[in-house]
């Protein structure tokens, strides 16, 4: 059985264990390293089927690893932060297929990456058309990105099929209905607290960034503020917390984000 490999280089190990999440499904291994030189010497050992790499890495080596990386045919996502915008053009002309923003948690790799694969196979290539061997490679860049991209959609659709009540405490949450029951009473709860609520719920004990609340809760046509999150959490907080002012369910990581604590999921948490 072959295995998948994705080949993680970047010089921040906190996104190690959000990328190997996000890839579990699929039984892929993650292989991580924030060294250049053992990065060459995976990507000759292990041939890796898709790339995250940094951009800082990449450039700081001055795009020694992508040129070699871009031969093996496989899509190179890279890993880019907000300061870095003037790499970006270096980085396509060096084999980069498409970016996504640092940091990189589980939920917004779930709701960038996808689209990030679909650009490697949608793009227009951009080689003159009488050199058949650039073309080969372009259409097996572009196969193999949008494979990537079937898988990662299997997934994130077999999660949104989960239509069976969850119970939390005294809480259920049915999220076919969008209904949010407490000891058989409805909480009512506005469509953007309801998808709040299921978006922290979903990813229990991790936390989600204040970028991703923003993303996935708020549309680009209708794009909303941190203060705005904070808004919704607060008037969460009143529906399901036991002491609002001392939450145990939705918990504040100040200058990260907020998590939805499954330690007080009990019947003595909120009643």
């Amino acid at each position: 059985m072959n295995i998948v490999r994705i080949l993680l280089l970047d010089d921040d190990d906190s996104n190690v264990n959000s990328i190997t999440k996000y890839f579990q499904p699929l039984g892929a291994e993650v292989v991580f390293t924030s060294s250049i030189d053992e990065a060459i010497v995976h990507l000759k050992n292990t041939q890796p089927s898709l790339f995250l790499v940094s951009l800082s890495l990449a450039h700081n080596n001055n795009w020694f690893f992508l040129d070699k990386a871009k031969k093996s045919l496989a899509p190179i996502i890279g890993l880019v932060e907000k300061n870095q915008s003037s790499w970006m053009m270096q980085g396509w002309t060096h084999g980069i297929n498409a970016y996504l923003v640092k940091p990189l948690d589980y939920m917004h790799l779930k709701t960038y990456l996808p689209s990030a694969l679909a650009q490697v196979w949608a793009i227009k290539k951009r080689v003159n058309t009488t050199d058949e061997r650039r073309c080969l490679v372009d259409r097996r860049i572009v196969g193999m990105g949008r494979r990537w991209y079937d898988r990662l959609n299997q997934i994130n659709n077999a999660e949104s099929d989960e239509k069976g009540p969850t119970n939390f405490g005294p809480f259920t949450i049915c999220s076919d209905k969008k209904l949010v029951t407490r000891n058989g009473e409805v909480v009512k709860l506005t469509p953007t607290e309801f998808k709040l609520l299921m978006l922290l719920f979903r990813n229990r004990d991790q936390v989600v960034s204040m970028e991703t609340i923003i993303s996935h809760i708020w549309n680009s046509s209708n794009r909303a503020s941190e203060e705005d999150v904070k808004q919704y959490i607060y008037m969460l907080r009143k529906k399901i917390e036991k002491t609002p002012s001392k939450p145990s369910l939705i918990l504040n990581h100040k200058g990260f984000g907020y998590m939805f604590s499954s330690a007080v999921m009990d019947s003595s948490a909120a009643s």
